[in-house]
């Protein structure tokens, strides 16, 4: 936990607070209008302890930052949650989470407002992170966005004409389950040859394991294994594929080019000025990125191609809860 030290500056300043929950963790940021990070709180997540303790703990952290920043004479003013799964925004209401199962059929929104008699609002996760990257971040002027989470799974967000796309249902930008491969393979939670299960995080360390068991990983890669399959990362394969590692490298850019051919349709479709990549997986390197782009150049058409740079995101880990706060801010002044 940490505060900014403004002094008498921050008398008089009202921020909204924004929450990115996760699975595994739970980042809270208090937000000026102008974006001045002004708290940060980062505990795990009671996943495993269920619903109730995750809410109760939910509730009790961002009691303690409303108390603590009212020492600081700072107000919040509104709550803004970006949910891993399927929202319907204006309402609030949770239709399914494949992170937090259990989790269908909430209406979260109410249930903050009645808990904290704070205004308060939730949105997709990656909605809210992409929101945050247009809003604070690398997407800042334009008006027609892609944004993509590579990380175990593979989310997305649009902004159209200046503003979130989130379909009727609040359901879009549902990226990584689109079908690249009608014949593709499959795990759990995926859709077969869908993205998610060609190109995500756990579908590169998945295909890892399978050579790996076959006898098909090079010397490099079983090297920074250590004789420890169950260590496989992308992070691991990042760096066997920096050691000279075919196999980690091969593993890396067929997820590239699957990343691409996705980012193509979507390129054809939107015609966007811009996409923006974030996640673990975009962490790689550059060279992965140009791979992306190559692909989506080949399999475009010429015009929308041109036209869409693909670059990384550029809050990182922030970018949902940032996003998250000035969605909150911006549902006060609606």
């Amino acid at each position: 936990m940490t505060f900014a030290s403004k002094g008498d500056k921050m008398a008089e300043t009202t921020v909204t607070i924004g929450i990115d929950l996760g699975a595994s963790k739970i980042l809270m940021l208090a937000c000026t209008a102008q974006n001045e990070i002004v708290y940060r709180l980062r505990i795990p997540t009671k996943t495993s302890e269920g619903q109730s303790a995750v809410l109760e703990q939910l509730i009790s952290h961002i009691q303690q930052i409303i108390n603590d920043l009212a020492t600081k004479g700072m107000r919040p003013i509104a709550v803004g949650v970006g949910f891993p799964g399927l929202v319907k925004y204006d309402t609030g209401f949770t239709y399914s989470s494949v992170m937090l199962p259990g989790w269908e059929g909430m209406n979260l929104k109410q249930y903050l407002i009645h808990e904290l008699n704070v205004p308060a609002i939730v949105d997709n996760d990656v909605n809210a992170a992409t929101y945050g990257e247009w809003k604070h971040g690398a997407g800042a002027g334009f008006k027609d966005i892609i944004c993509l989470t590579v990380g175990t799974g593979i989310g997305g967000g649009i902004i159209l004409n200046n503003a979130l796309f989130r379909g009727v249902d609040g359901t879009a930008g549902e990226f990584g389950n689109t079908t690249i491969d009608y014949h593709g393979p499959y795990f759990h939670g995926g859709n077969p040859g869908a993205l998610n299960v060609l190109a995500s995080g756990k579908a590169l360390e998945t295909r890892a394991l399978e050579l790996i068991a076959q006898g098909q990983a090079d010397q490099p890669l079983l090297d920074e294994l250590q004789d420890r399959p169950e260590t496989i990362s992308v992070e691991l394969l990042a760096k066997a594929a920096a050691a000279g590692s075919r196999t980690a490298r091969a593993i890396i850019e067929d997820g590239a080019k699957y990343l691409g051919i996705g980012i193509a349709n979507f390129v054809n479709i939107f015609n966007p000025e811009l996409v923006l990549i974030g996640g673990g997986v975009s962490q790689i390197g550059e060279w992965y990125l140009d791979k992306v782009r190559e692909t989506v150049h080949e399999r475009a058409f010429d015009i929308p191609a041109q036209r869409a740079r693909i670059l990384p995101v550029s809050l990182g880990q922030d970018a949902g809860a940032i996003g998250a706060a000035a969605l909150a801010l911006s549902a006060i002044h609606e």
